[in-house]
C-alpha cells in the first residue's frame, strides 16, 4: 500500500473522487490479468465502512489532482484494461445526494 497526498492519514481536508468520499489508505494496487484490471477487497478499508474501488486517469494527467480520476468499477468487478489510462484502487464511500 502506498502513502501519498490522497491516502495520508494526517490530511485534514476531505477529498472527493468522481462522487466518492476518500476514506484514507487501505487498498492495494489493482490486480491485472488477461487484459482485465480490478480491485480486491481489503479488510483495512472495510473496517472504515468503505471499500476499494477502481479508478482511472489519463496517463498524462497530474497524478495528485482529484479531478483527473474517474470511477471505473466496484470492488472485485473486472474492467478491460486501456493502455492509455493509469489505474488505482482507492478506499472510498459513495456520496449520497
Amino acid at each position: 500500500m502506498e502513502t501519498d497526498l490522497f491516502t495520508s492519514e494526517g490530511r485534514r481536508e476531505q477529498i472527493i473522487l468522481d462522487g466518492y468520499h476518500l476514506c484514507g489508505s487501505g487498498c492495494n494496487q489493482p490486480a491485472e490479468r488477461d487484459g482485465d484490471t480490478w480491485c480486491l477487497t481489503v479488510k483495512d478499508c472495510q473496517a472504515k465502512g468503505c471499500s476499494c474501488h477502481l479508478f482511472s486517469s489519463d496517463k498524462d494527467a497530474p497524478p495528485h489532482d482529484p479531478d483527473s480520476w474517474r470511477h471505473e468499477a466496484n470492488p472485485e468487478k473486472k474492467v478491460q484494461t486501456n493502455k492509455d489510462r493509469v489505474y488505482r484502487c482507492f478506499c472510498v464511500k459513495k456520496i449520497d445526494i
